[in-house]
């Protein structure tokens, strides 16, 4: 007869085969895995995400989603936009215009000059503007793989890009002057700080 020390390991031994016995009856391997699977964890992906190099516009850079800053807005700025708000998935869905996104541009290029307190030309005036720019880069983008530069157009659109996205009206600097809500002061200081945006930008404010 069996001691109460032998059956209590039989019976432990047939306890662990009983466990390696799957539902339709095969024996399973030690090394198998359980049959429940974790699906809390997503299928990994050999999908790379978007590098900022990848998504850098040529001659104009990487896409921006607003503007910002404490000058008035340059070409690149007015630009970097554009391309952001061409890109956007909605606009795409919605087949935005090139004309209704130049407009939404030039609502947020118009936030800056207001503050400025600086006379601006009429909103589709400067809609135009945004067109011409947008234009003259899609005009250098079919160029793109030619290694010369015709009349320098190449080199003097890169050159404008960092220069003031101007959008003043012809007689800004006289509207400043006539104001009767400014003091002498703070009239040289807006004509200052604007002549200072068209050439050299040192001032912010």
């Amino acid at each position: 007869m069996l001691s109460s020390a032998n059956c209590l390991q039989c019976c432990i031994v047939m306890h662990f085969y009983a466990g390696m016995t799957t539902r339709n009856g095969k024996q399973r391997r030690l090394e198998d895995p359980p049959e429940s699977r974790d699906v809390s964890r997503p299928p990994a992906t050999s999908t790379k995400p978007a590098t900022r190099k990848s998504t850098d516009i040529w001659l104009i850079g990487h896409p921006s989603a607003s503007i910002t800053g404490a000058k008035l807005p340059n070409c690149r700025q007015v630009m970097k936009y554009v391309m952001y708000l061409r890109n956007d998935p909605e606009n795409i869905r919605k087949k935005v215009t090139n004309e209704e996104i130049a407009y939404e541009v030039v609502d947020s290029v118009l936030v800056f000059w207001n503050m400025a307190r600086i006379k601006t030309k009429y909103r589709h005036h400067c809609m135009n503007d945004v067109m011409k720019l947008w234009n003259e880069w899609q005009s250098l983008l079919k160029n793109k793989s030619r290694q010369s530069d015709p009349s320098n157009r190449r080199a003097d659109f890169v050159a404008r890009l960092d220069t003031l996205f101007d959008i003043g009206a012809p007689d800004a600097i006289e509207a400043i002057n006539k104001s009767r809500l400014l003091s002498a002061k703070k009239k040289q200081d807006d004509v200052d700080f604007y002549l200072d945006q068209q050439h050299c930008r040192l001032i912010v404010r």
